[in-house]
């Protein structure tokens, strides 16, 4: 293998795992706003008994136990359809009227599903993060291996373009059984859980705030080499590893390359031991050639484990490829210079593309949902959303929209989301698309958050939550309302 390729390989190594390490630590970020949330909120319960109520921490956690307030309920109700003395009935029936007990056993449940609902925000951030960085690191290593390549034999070959859809289809391909955001998401609902269990147990057992809040910890992890965060960043990292390696099979592909090679990461973080009797480990694979026809990740293409650093480079014999180099209008081969900056060429045949044989794709938009999504009345479209938007008078002007089409989105009861990273970008869930009102309200709910983001900051807005979603609500209200009472809803 020439210096070049070596050369070339570390480079782009090294900008994939900066830019990797970009998203791990703004996901990271996003745990420590929710830990931080999600403590507060139980503390603001165990606050509103302790010093309102005048209690202790284990007084308020006898009234909070759920389990004890409904069977004691339960028994009231029993005792009640038995006894026959008006006094006894006077008694439990001022007993079952106590706000108390329908307080406890609500707040116990507002609680757990806040902090479910918190979780998925995790997810949904971390979805939207991976989903940008993937879409980044698959078209960096297409046409930076193809850059590399031109340079390299110093012949230009047409090549095909890179179009947002197909940026889309080639990072959502599942391996392995599935893709990155079925992954996330398996993720981030059993977090969810988990989290959800540990308050209801917690007070069910009469555990101390700060037991409770070790594990939330435990399960959340103190940073991103533990718990829920450490899932996260090896997630991250090894799908974009995945990906950045699809991107240059890719590339070998549309250059009519043959054979790679395969580069092992060789330091501290080398896998040693991550073969098997069928598959060898990265250390004893680098250096060593494979047919681009016959890759298979976890055999002879990275990742070879989770956290995998691996690459590969072609293997180019005399500097031949098996593809025709491009003509120019005189049928000379197009050079490529050897002083060529990527930016230079990128620029030249990427941006400015027109005249080098862009292959056209032509645009079909679904007339109906599909599959899973078929009892959906709402179409599961951009256009769509853009269509209902201006027909109640939402302006999205500045705004992106994403939809997240995984299934498993059915399950929770969210329907949207505005980016706080990325502001001005709102991504609709499945069930945003359940009625025309739900819809609407959802786009003028997330239009709604990245005004406030705008005006207020992302961190402002983050740390005062409850109070900007209050309002939000109270808006959406009035402004659904209002369509009601015009009759279009």
């Amino acid at each position: 293998m020439s210096d070049y390729w070596e050369d070339r390989a570390n480079q782009l190594e090294l900008l994939t795992q900066k830019k990797t390490d970009e998203t791990v630590k703004i996901v990271n970020e996003q745990f420590s706003r929710s830990i931080s949330y999600i403590n507060s909120q139980v503390k603001a319960v165990f606050d509103r008994y302790t010093k309102n109520g005048g209690l202790t921490e284990s007084q308020a956690l006898e009234q909070l136990n759920e389990k004890q307030t409904a069977e004691f309920r339960k028994k009231l109700l029993e005792r009640l359809s038995k006894t026959e003395s008006k006094e006894e009935r006077k008694a439990i029936t001022s007993l079952l009227d106590a706000p108390a007990y329908a307080h406890r056993i609500s707040m116990l449940e507002a609680l757990a599903n806040e902090i479910y609902a918190e979780a998925v925000t995790i997810g949904a951030f971390q979805n939207t993060a991976l989903t940008k960085r993937l879409v980044d690191i698959y078209e960096q290593g297409y046409y930076r291996r193809t850059f590399d390549i031109q340079q390299y034999t110093g012949e230009y070959y047409d090549f095909e373009r890179l179009s947002s859809g197909r940026l889309r289809t080639a990072i959502s391909e599942p391996w392995n059984g599935k893709n990155y955001s079925e992954r996330v998401w398996d993720n981030t609902f059993d977090t969810a859980e988990k989290l959800r269990d540990i308050v209801v147990t917690g007070i069910m057992t009469g555990q101390s705030y700060r037991t409770i809040i070790d594990s939330f910890m435990a399960v959340m992890g103190e940073d991103a080499d533990s718990g829920a965060r450490f899932k996260a960043s090896r997630l991250i990292r090894t799908e974009v590893n995945y990906i950045s390696g699809k991107a240059t099979t890719k590339a070998y592909e549309q250059a009519g390359i043959d054979e790679y090679i395969y580069l092992a990461t060789l330091d501290i973080r080398t896998c040693k031991n991550c073969g098997n009797k069928e598959r060898k480990s990265c250390a004893e694979l680098d250096g060593k050639h494979f047919k681009v026809k016959d890759a298979k990740v976890g055999v002879n293409k990275h990742p070879m484990h989770p956290f995998c650093r691996c690459t590969d480079c072609p293997y180019i014999p005399g500097k031949k490829l098996g593809i025709r180099a491009a003509r120019d209008e005189n049928g000379k081969s197009i050079q490529i210079p050897g002083d060529m900056t990527y930016e230079q060429w990128y620029a030249k045949y990427v941006d400015n593309s027109v005249e080098s044989g862009i292959i056209k794709t032509g645009l079909h938009r679904a007339s109906a949902n599909k599959g899973v999504f078929v009892h959906l009345p709402e179409k599961m479209s951009k256009k769509h959303i853009r269509d209902i938007a201006k027909q109640f008078e939402i302006d999205l002007k500045g705004i992106t929209i994403s939809i997240d089409k995984n299934p498993d989105l059915l399950r929770i009861k969210y329907a949207g989301r505005a980016d706080a990273e990325n502001v001005g970008l709102i991504t609709f869930f499945p069930n945003a698309f359940k009625s025309r009102e739900e819809l609407v309200r959802t786009i003028f709910h997330e239009r709604q958050h990245v005004l406030q983001y705008k005006e207020n900051g992302t961190k402002f807005v983050q740390d005062n939550r409850g109070h900007f979603e209050k309002i939000t609500y109270s808006l959406e209200d009035e402004f659904i309302n209002y369509w009601k009472g015009e009759g279009k809803l």
